[in-house]
């Protein structure tokens, strides 16, 4: 069986149009604009904003969980968008991230100051109304003064 070459050529376009969707500082559906590590960390500093990673994989189900629930939060998209430079980190492609921060599990929400510097990091799923609670927390640098549980009961 012979393939026309214009049904390869779509398969190209197609192809090559996704990878260019899912490159570096893309939106994805719900309106959170990503951005690859070492692109997030640079653009933090230079604008001024924390970083929020979010270290995931495509075989974590609480991972997807998150992405699917409390990311397509509208009030969670655009107070990330706002406030943050957001960086999402795959496990099983960035080792040298995973070994750096010393990754043992799935999902990770990590959070870095301005110039890079760790401020809080949480494992596990976290639903939207608790993790708008953590945004505001490190946006507000409400960490320099209580923890997060103390913020969190409004004390």
């Amino acid at each position: 069986m012979k393939i026309p070459k214009k049904s390869i050529g779509l398969v190209f376009l197609f192809f090559f149009f996704s990878s260019v969707w899912i490159s570096p500082g893309f939106a994805d559906s719900d309106g959170i604009k990503w951005y690859s590590y070492d692109e997030g960390m640079a653009l933090g500093e230079k604008e001024g904003k924390k970083v929020f990673v979010f270290f995931t994989a495509e075989w974590c189900a609480y991972c997807t969980k998150m992405k699917k629930e409390t990311f397509t939060d509208p009030s969670v998209s655009a107070y990330l968008n706002e406030n943050f430079i957001s960086v999402l980190a795959d496990y099983d492609m960035e080792s040298t991230l995973v070994t750096k921060y010393n990754i043992r599990g799935l999902p990770l929400s990590y959070f870095f100051s301005e110039s890079g510097d760790s401020i809080i990091q949480r494992p596990g799923y976290i639903p939207s109304e608790k993790f708008i609670h953590m945004l505001r927390f490190v946006h507000t640098e409400s960490y320099k003064k209580m923890s997060l549980e103390k913020f969190a009961e409004g004390k």
